[in-house]
């Protein structure tokens, strides 16, 4: 459970980062967008790298929803289609990051910023179907809604990222939302994953990590980054303690066959 939440942590940091970071940076100084212009295409591979490792982890989940065979599956279609993007984006910033006025730097990470949102929106969708796995499956609006809780929390984390002096970080801008809307991922589940969460107390972890994203904003700042990265683990423990708690649930025991008639 620990690897997978960690694995899920670094996801959401490094991925989370790339429109989080990316948004908050098409205003800010010259020094901060040359670092995040370098830093932006390592957090890709990073987060790439947690990606497959985490699909292994429950290969049976992965097979269930056809992420072994991408192209197969809308979501591993957006992700084939849209990865590439997110690394030209981070190619493309990389490379024109002296070469252009403000004018037209502003616009370009206004708009990477928002392909990186499209990209690490169908990332949340295949991690919400791979959450699903064999488990109880919701509706299509219930999936997108559980897609849309990894969504803010992946946002107010990557903020952890953002370039400057650790104490004198900026005040993150999408931790409070993220804060406020992350609990609601608990009523995308189905009613058997959410008994199951109440059962065994994993929601304590996830008001942990809310009221944690909700008070880091006016944190000292030398804790703030500090305090995102701890939001972003327990966020992890927390996610892939629901897809245990649901894979568990799809590999319930047949019940025992009665007597068997037995013919004269």
């Amino acid at each position: 459970m620990i690897f997978g939440g960690l694995l899920i942590a670094l996801i959401l940091v490094t991925w989370g980062a790339q429109p989080a970071v990316t948004w908050r940076l098409r205003t800010g100084e010259e020094a901060a967008r040359r670092h995040w212009a370098v830093a932006a295409l390592a957090a890709t591979f990073a987060g790439a790298l947690a990606a497959l490792l985490y699909v292994e982890s429950p290969p049976d989940a992965a097979l269930a929803i056809g992420l072994f065979r991408p192209l197969a599956t809308l979501p591993g279609r957006l992700l084939v289609l849209l990865f590439p993007v997110q690394l030209a984006v981070g190619a493309v910033l990389f490379l024109a990051r002296a070469r252009l006025d403000q004018n037209l730097k502003r616009l370009g990470w206004t708009l990477a910023a928002g392909l990186s949102l499209l990209f690490f929106a169908a990332a949340c969708f295949a991690a919400e179907l791979l959450r699903t796995g064999e488990g109880p499956a919701g509706t299509l609006p219930q999936i997108c809604a559980g897609a849309a809780g990894w969504l803010v929390v992946g946002l107010g984390a990557g903020e952890a990222l953002l370039p400057g002096d650790p104490a004198r970080a900026a005040r993150p801008l999408f931790a409070v939302p993220a804060g406020l809307l992350f609990p609601a991922y608990y009523w995308t589940l189905p009613e058997a994953v959410q008994q199951a969460v109440r059962d065994s107390g994993a929601w304590i972890t996830l008001a942990a990590c809310a009221a944690l994203l909700l008070v880091v904003r006016w944190l000292p700042a030398g804790l703030r980054r500090p305090g995102l990265v701890a939001a972003a683990l327990l966020a992890g423990l927390f996610l892939q303690k629901v897809a245990m708690l649901s894979q568990s649930l799809g590999n319930q025991p047949l019940p025992p066959l009665g007597p068997l008639p037995i013919s004269p």
